[in-house]
């Protein structure tokens, strides 16, 4: 198979699943919307978006999502959320495949409601660096942080969960309790 009949299959693929992911991924979007989202709401919408992101690009990508920090909630309360990274190992490929993969998650995140930006960023270890994120600065009015960060050498996605009401604390206490039994 020749490295075009593969970029074609490869796109045909993306496409198809679009139509797939985009319906599950929207249903989260939109019921994350909703001002009384709790965290695991709020951490299950993020993390689908991600997974729908690694889905679309394939490969082997490493999670390091971290436990539950605390924000400040509009009231000035404070709340919870989290933090996801997922690391793509792999290597994206040649700058063609690095645009393709923008690409696909900026129209996977523009299926599921949010409008993304592609953005050129500085090299890096001398490789150009291109990052799809969600809003274009700071967070989106929902909160919402997504970023997608790709080279000729690998990738990265990541967002911010929503900031919702909850005591970060009590949350990794009993996340730790249930799982991690012999942890202090």
């Amino acid at each position: 198979m020749t490295h075009g009949t593969r970029t074609i299959r490869a796109a045909a693929t993306t496409l198809a699943l679009f139509a797939l992911i985009a319906v599950s991924v929207s249903g989260c979007a939109a019921a994350g919307k909703d001002p009384e989202m709790d965290h695991l709401h709020a951490l299950t919408e993020a993390d689908e978006l991600l997974v729908a992101a690694q889905n679309v690009l394939g490969g082997e990508w490493e999670n390091a999502d971290g436990g539950a920090d605390t924000c400040v909630l509009p009231s000035g309360e404070s709340g919870v959320q989290y933090g996801l990274t997922r690391g793509g190992g792999n290597p994206v490929g040649d700058a063609q495949s690095v645009a393709a993969s923008v690409t696909a998650v900026a129209t996977l995140w523009t299926s599921a409601g949010f409008e993304p930006t592609v953005i050129e960023l500085p090299a890096l270890d001398g490789l150009a660096l291109t990052e799809v994120r969600y809003p274009e600065t700071g967070y989106g009015v929902d909160g919402l942080y997504l970023s997608f960060q790709a080279t000729t050498a690998g990738a990265s996605v990541q967002a911010l969960t929503r900031c919702v009401p909850g005591d970060a604390a009590e949350i990794n206490r009993a996340w730790h309790e249930a799982n991690d039994p012999a942890m202090p």
